[in-house]
């Protein structure tokens, strides 16, 4: 019932997921900064790698959504990844250092 300009460009399984991948990002940040290691995280070898991964792909995959669906320019498409690649950039070294953090712990006992 919507005109189509107002209707969301981007799939809802998308949305959900980055929703998703939000309170990840939020809590790794939180990791890294306090040194925080959750002990189920660090059974699953990759967790931060692959969350990284999905987080870059997600990212893209909205950009290209919302770029398919037109109404931009060839400059602000331009202005609007590069901002977007920025922002990402700090995000997914948090990502790759605490994968890289949690690799190096041992856990022994229970």
């Amino acid at each position: 019932m919507e005109p189509d300009i107002t209707q969301p460009q981007i799939p809802m399984e998308l949305s959900v997921l980055n929703l998703l991948l939000l309170p990840v990002l939020l809590f790794g940040l939180y990791s890294y900064a306090y040194k925080y290691s959750c002990y189920y995280l660090t059974k699953i070898r990759y967790f931060w790698d692959i969350t990284a991964c999905l987080f870059i792909l997600t990212n893209i995959a909205t950009l290209a959504y919302e770029f398919s669906a037109g109404g931009y320019s060839q400059e602000e498409t331009i202005i609007i990844s590069i901002l977007t690649a920025i922002f990402l950039t700090p995000n997914l070294y948090v990502f790759f250092q605490l994968s890289k953090q949690l690799k190096g712990i041992n856990y022994v006992g229970n």
